[in-house]
């Protein structure tokens, strides 16, 4: 896990109505003690390294290590300095719908939705391996038999995925071309042809 995560994860619980935009900038109120030096030094290590771009005392900016006496501070976090740190589900998906990335952490602890995640990704995988036409700008793919099917990547949510893995097994069954060519004549769907 990189440093800049694994300090803020030491900050994160201390964190309150944390809101996440979808610039990739998180805001958030931190109650501030000057006597706490430890978490001193963690904010200021994290400003430093970029993570938290401002802290702000009733609308003025404020710079560590000089921060002032006692209350809140609202803070902007830059998710773009926080490598595989995701706040929510959702932000994970939107920004890795089909493959996740090899080393992430997830603020929201659910284990339906990270069970649900890989097997989105590993359904979306096995479907992409049948896709006909790929458009990489619109993040979608086609899958093409008599019709166009198209599949937009990140047209789902983490409650969606919640019962996908215990389905995932007879889907990817029922559309393995192997299994369609022994029940019907032709295939159900063909390889890759092009890549837009």
């Amino acid at each position: 896990m990189p440093q800049a995560v694994d300090s803020f994860l030491k900050l994160r619980p201390r964190l309150s109505e944390v809101r996440e935009q979808e610039d990739g900038w998180i805001l958030a109120f931190f109650n501030y003690d000057p006597k706490d030096m430890a978490v001193l030094g963690l904010l200021t290590e994290l400003h430093n390294e970029g993570v938290i771009s401002e802290f702000r005392r009733e609308g003025h900016l404020v710079f560590p290590p000089k921060l002032g006496d006692s209350g809140p501070l609202d803070l902007r976090i830059d998710t773009g300095k926080l490598p595989g740190y995701f706040e929510t589900y959702a932000s994970l998906i939107g920004s890795n719908p089909d493959t996740p990335p090899q080393e992430f952490t997830v603020w929201e602890k659910n284990d339906a939705f990270h069970a649900g995640y890989a097997a989105a990704c590993a359904l979306l995988q096995f479907l992409k391996s049948k896709a006909e036409v790929w458009d990489t700008t619109g993040q979608r793919f086609f899958l093409v038999d008599q019709q166009a099917v198209e599949i937009p990547l990140t047209s789902y949510s983490p409650q969606q995925t919640a019962t996908l893995p215990a389905r995932l097994p007879s889907i990817t069954r029922f559309l393995n071309a192997e299994h369609w060519t022994q029940t019907h004549d032709g295939h159900f769907f063909a390889k890759p042809v092009c890549v837009c």
